[in-house]
């Protein structure tokens, strides 16, 4: 059956291209554009129609680009973010920021080469971590409270050396975010030490403000480059890794018991966080 040929407006066309250009690129089948041109724009074209559309914006299937450029382009992502990326992703960037529709067979057999430690850490499903780097002891000191079982009364907060991870301070109160009381076990360990450390990675939570003023106090007058105001560190809970792997420590080792008995007395009736007494 003939299919009817259809007048566009210049507009209508330019949206078209643009429509099979962006689905091309991003891997779509000769069969899923067609549906999706006739589902999204309304437009219904034969598969000869759409190659002849391909062949006009200097779209093709099968690669016309050297094995030295592939290298080159996929070289230049893994330096960058896409170092990570399998080769079904890199095929993707490929096409989307090189314009490059290389087969994923071939993506592959080039990665083999530029990054096989990548590809067998990939295949092992092994992620490539940041690695910590700590000068030594009291260098680094990473703070922040744990709230996981602060509903039953039970706020927790604590302090770790990065480089030895020992634990400076645990304390367990009814509240972690009244600036005073961190205030407090920051003092203390300071008194016991003798000395303040040389810098404190936190959050921005409003519990560590008088921390904060305090540590620069004590840290102004030094000469080094993390004096003052730049010894301290304000981050995200996932930058403060040493104190949230810790906090994973924990949980296994009691937290999760703990949650397990009072969420039973509450389930139960005998306990309730409404109670005063019961906190």
């Amino acid at each position: 059956m003939r299919m009817l040929k259809i007048r566009r407006s210049s507009s209508t066309a330019v949206q078209m291209d643009e429509f099979i250009k962006s689905h091309f690129n991003r891997g779509y089948v000769y069969k899923e554009i067609l549906v999706l041109l006739k589902s999204d724009m309304g437009v219904d074209i034969s598969i000869r129609q759409l190659k002849r559309h391909l062949n006009r914006l200097n779209l093709r299937r099968r690669s016309v680009w050297g094995v030295e450029e592939v290298q080159n382009a996929i070289q230049s992502e893994l330096c960058g973010s896409g170092r990570n990326l399998g080769c079904r992703s890199m095929s993707q960037r490929l096409r989307s920021r090189h314009g490059m529709s290389v087969g994923r067979n071939m993506v592959l057999h080039q990665m083999r080469l530029l990054d096989p430690e990548g590809v067998e850490a990939r295949r092992r499903h092994r992620l490539i971590r940041r690695i910590y780097r700590n000068k030594g002891p009291n260098f680094l000191v990473h703070m922040d409270g744990y709230d996981k079982i602060k509903r039953y009364g039970l706020a927790i907060h604590g302090a770790i050396d990065g480089y030895s991870r020992r634990v400076l301070w645990l304390k367990v109160n009814r509240t972690n975010n009244d600036p005073k009381v961190v205030a407090s076990y920051f003092l203390e360990f300071v008194t016991e030490a003798k000395g303040a450390p040389r810098c404190i990675r936190m959050d921005a939570g409003s519990e560590n403000g008088v921390v904060a003023n305090m540590q620069k106090s004590f840290r102004w007058f030094h000469g080094d480059e993390m004096a003052g105001a730049k010894s301290v560190l304000i981050g995200s809970s996932p930058s403060n890794q040493r104190i949230e792997c810790w906090w994973r420590r924990l949980h296994e080792m009691c937290i999760a018991a703990w949650q397990e008995i009072l969420g039973d007395l509450e389930s139960r009736g005998i306990f309730s966080t409404a109670n005063n007494l019961h906190m």
